[in-house]
């Protein structure tokens, strides 16, 4: 009789620790206060790609540096800190040790435009260069003697 209490109630102790907030090693990240202001830290936190984990977000991961910048970005949204204000931030801090890295949707520079598009700048060029060497009809010099 005592056995199947005492497993229920470490079962239902076990689902208490998924409660709101974030936890890792270093500790506990708290939900904001008010409401709105929890639901604008996580968005900013789902735009900022964690540069420990493969393609997740600070928000989503349970590593270190990930819990250090939700912080950081909970602390400048209780100075009263505006959403580009956060960015401007988030981008002087950490932007120059980890680069575009550190975007979910990284800035565009005119290199990775012509990454993108100099691709098909060349098949354009070299279907030209085909159509003008093989199917064009060739023109040959008439003999003047033949007419």
């Amino acid at each position: 009789m005592m056995r199947p209490l005492l497993i229920s109630l470490l079962f239902l102790i076990s689902f208490s620790a998924f409660g709101e907030g974030s936890f890792n090693n270093k500790g506990w990240v708290a939900p904001l206060d008010d409401a709105a202001l929890e639901e604008r830290a996580v968005s900013l936190g789902r735009q900022f790609k964690c540069v420990q984990c493969k393609g997740q977000s600070i928000e989503e991961s349970n590593a270190d540096i990930a819990l250090d910048m939700r912080l950081f970005i909970r602390n400048l949204i209780k100075e009263g800190k505006s959403d580009t204000q956060i960015i401007a931030i988030m981008r002087n801090n950490y932007k120059e040790k980890y680069g575009d890295a550190l975007f979910m949707m990284p800035t565009t520079h005119l290199n990775a435009i012509l990454l993108w598009i100099g691709p098909f700048i060349f098949l354009l060029i070299g279907a030209i260069i085909v159509y003008y060497t093989s199917f064009r009809k060739k023109k040959t010099p008439i003999n003047q003697e033949e007419l």
